[in-house]
């Protein structure tokens, strides 16, 4: 596989987006879905794999990130536990070999500056 998308617990149509964007330029991807019941539309969208588990438990996302060569981080939209989340993810990303990774957040989207 070439690509993979932890992409979890967001928006259908944000989550439809990201997943066929990868599938339309043929790159495989695993993704990761919070409850059992979106592993058959990940599937329908076009992910090879597919791993259903929280975001926040580092052995579940050393499964979806390992031997990644991208991996696309799509938070839930404004979780107070982003940062928490983020530095797993990111733990985890960086003991996979990876060349590319997305980092995708809303968590302060009312901020102006």
């Amino acid at each position: 596989m070439n690509a993979y998308d932890t992409d979890y617990g967001s928006s259908r149509q944000n989550w439809a987006s990201s997943h066929q964007t990868l599938v339309t330029r043929r790159q495989p991807v695993r993704a990761l879905v919070r409850r059992d019941e979106q592993i058959q539309i990940a599937k329908f969208l076009g992910a090879e794999e597919v791993i259903a588990g929280d975001m926040r438990d580092a052995a579940t996302l050393k499964k979806v990130t390992e031997s990644a060569s991208a991996v696309y981080h799509n938070c839930p939209n404004v979780n107070p536990d982003e940062i928490q989340i983020g530095e797993t993810v990111i733990a985890a990303a960086d003991d996979a070999d990876f060349d590319r990774f997305v980092f995708h957040s809303v968590l302060h989207p009312q901020t102006e500056r």
